[in-house]
């Protein structure tokens, strides 16, 4: 398990430079790619695993993937991605929602409700 200096270091939003904007259709949304999610678990955890689970065609509507991210041998993370076009993507997003359980990149799908960083620094000595 996760000490909590651990988590509080996977609260830390990403900085500004690396966040992008991308057209999600019904308006724009905050987009970090894959990779800096890599660059930061290893940075905060030393490893971790990533294991997909399963592939799927959503019929004419794209690709589902799922996936599990593995922190050691009892804690783990499970993301559902979806993408339109490309499994690869749909692999990328699945990851990036498993990583936002485990506190990150939270604050992308939080926006303005995201307090866990906050509360972590208050809380933690």
């Amino acid at each position: 398990m996760r000490t909590r200096l651990e988590i509080r270091d996977a609260a830390v939003p990403f900085p500004k430079g690396l966040i992008r904007q991308v057209d999600k259709g019904g308006g724009e949304a905050d987009y970090v790619s894959w990779y800096h999610y890599v660059q930061r678990l290893l940075g905060t955890l030393g490893s971790y695993s990533w294991s997909v689970s399963n592939v799927a065609p959503l019929g004419d509507t794209g690709w589902m993937v799922v996936g599990r991210l593995h922190f050691g041998d009892d804690e783990w993370y499970d993301g559902v991605g979806t993408d339109a076009k490309d499994p690869k993507a749909a692999e990328s997003d699945a990851f990036k929602r498993a990583a936002s359980k485990a506190g990150y990149g939270l604050h992308l799908w939080a926006g303005a409700d995201y307090w866990l960083e906050a509360q972590l620094e208050k809380d933690t000595p």
